[in-house]
């Protein structure tokens, strides 16, 4: 899996990216991945937005938009943001990619 920083991309080992087993199989999984900017944290969220429930819509989509992340959903942290409703966003995902067989 590619990884993006400042200074460009890099390739990240397999053996270290979290998995989970299903059956005799093991999947690679990302639920989150984060890109810190200046002032903010942007989150890209691997779970579509329809199925997030978002009722103060901080979350945006960028499907059809360049980005980095491997999500199609996108979240703005910044220091005035509630983080504990944000980490209930990034559960979702979590869960989301979880029960995703």
């Amino acid at each position: 899996a590619e990884q993006y920083t400042p200074r460009g991309r890099y390739r990240v080992p397999g053996n270290l990216l979290p998995t989970r087993r299903t059956g005799a199989t093991i999947k690679r999984y990302s639920p989150l991945d984060v890109v810190p900017q200046k002032g903010r944290m942007r989150l890209s969220l691997n779970i579509p937005i329809e199925s997030l429930r978002d009722e103060r819509g901080l979350a945006w989509d960028v499907r059809n938009k360049g980005h980095w992340g491997n999500g199609p959903t996108e979240i703005g942290l910044a220091e005035d943001t509630d983080f504990a409703y944000v980490m209930g966003l990034v559960r979702q995902a979590h869960e989301y990619q979880m029960a995703d067989e």
